[in-house]
């Protein structure tokens, strides 16, 4: 690096001394450890640069420094006691990030289906996958469990193995391995794909008839798929199941606009106003997980390749949000963490315990907030899009 003149608090250098001074400083700077390891090359072990400095000291009053070093002692064992009063630390806390234990409240939600089952040799069965990169989540839940009841007994299956080694005692009771199953929780089974084999459908459909409280059982599932939020959103609908008017306007306040792609009058009209506007919208199949929807222009080519099918039924047309766009860095495995546009998402955990006439438990349980860059129209988090974030609660501008 080569200088030109320099001038600093009325002083001019020339372009020759200036070039020496620098060049004492770096090799300064090296001398003393003021360095660090290659930009190009992170993990080097036999290079080094020097770490970015001023050229010239900067002018702090000499009363200044005094001052502060003369704090120091009393500032040490300030940090020192407020680190060690934890009720202090705690109200200082608790408007800044939310108490957040979804792990807690949904197995608060478990442990109480176990105990309506009411037979303490009854165990909890975790469907998972073969391959499960979930595992440390649900031990997690696991042992919240055991920490609310130490009785409860959690086992793991894959569907391909309960086919092999469930069986219904009793007309209902599902039995694995010479076990009762009082609780299963589907953390598989969600997809096709899931079900690649007769086996896999067999063994689901024995357990939907067993009288094993299921999380969820199938009619639950298909609650949730997209074109039931689609149905949900037509007017007058949310009544038929929610009499409190307030709670209804509330829930409906949380809706974006959705569009039924059924071949009808009405479909034809929404399949016209979604190739029209294309960036407007998120087109939907019946699937969960990232990685299944369309967006933007890839709409329009999908929706003329099925627009005179039956397959359009398939799909609903939902508005699409458009979050207000923030800066953070993105934490991935293998990636550089770089300040990106970014965009968040908030979910909120639910529990509920019931049958179709009665209700044990309703509760809020929690909430995921799930960050992704504005390049990405995706959302999954295991699916590779999103990353997990945390709320910094902030007051919302007065509106005048």
């Amino acid at each position: 690096m080569s200088a030109t003149a320099l001038e600093l608090w009325g002083v001019t250098i020339t372009k020759d001394t200036a070039d020496q001074i620098i060049e004492k400083a770096k090799q300064w700077a090296l001398l003393h450890g003021v360095q660090m390891k290659p930009q190009h090359d992170h993990c080097s072990t036999c290079q080094c640069e020097y770490a970015p400095i001023t050229l010239f000291p900067s002018p702090l009053p000499v009363t200044t420094l005094q001052e502060a070093k003369s704090m120091q002692k009393h500032y040490n064992l300030l940090m020192h006691r407020v680190a060690h009063d934890p009720d202090f630390l705690e109200q200082c806390f608790k408007k800044v990030l939310p108490e957040n234990v979804p792990a807690h409240g949904l197995a608060v939600g478990f442990v109480k289906a176990w105990e309506c089952y009411a037979k303490p040799s009854a165990v909890v069965l975790f469907i998972v996958q073969a391959v499960e990169r979930n595992s440390v989540d649900q031990r997690w839940l696991e042992r919240k469990m055991h920490e609310i009841n130490h009785d409860v007994t959690v086992v793991y299956s894959t569907l391909l193995y309960a086919s092999e080694h469930c069986q219904l005692f009793e007309g209902n009771i599902l039995m694995l391995d010479g076990k009762e199953v009082a609780v299963i929780y589907y953390r598989d089974g969600y997809m096709p794909n899931h079900y690649p084999t007769h086996k896999e459908k067999d063994v689901r459909l024995l357990m939907e008839k067993s009288c094993a409280i299921k999380c969820p059982n199938v009619a639950l599932q298909l609650a949730g798929c997209k074109k039931v939020q689609q149905e949900l959103a037509v007017p007058g609908v949310l009544e038929r199941f929610i009499k409190d008017k307030n709670a209804c306007d509330s829930i409906r306040n949380t809706f974006a606009g959705q569009y039924s792609l059924d071949t009808t009058e009405e479909g034809d009209r929404n399949v016209e106003m979604a190739l029209a506007h294309p960036k407007k919208f998120v087109l939907k199949p019946q699937r969960e997980g990232g990685g299944n929807n369309i967006y933007g222009e890839d709409i329009k080519s999908f929706l003329l390749g099925i627009k005179d099918s039956e397959e359009r039924n398939a799909y609903i047309l939902m508005e699409r949000i458009f979050p207000w766009p923030q800066k953070n860095y993105l934490l991935k495995e293998g990636k550089e963490p770089i300040l990106r546009d970014v965009i968040s998402e908030l979910g909120i955990y639910g529990v509920y315990l019931g049958t179709a006439e009665e209700e044990f438990l309703n509760e809020e349980a929690g909430h995921v907030l799930r960050t992704k860059s504005t390049e990405d129209d995706e959302g999954g988090i295991v699916a590779g899009f999103a990353t997990i974030d945390s709320p910094l609660l902030v007051q919302p501008p007065s509106v005048y």
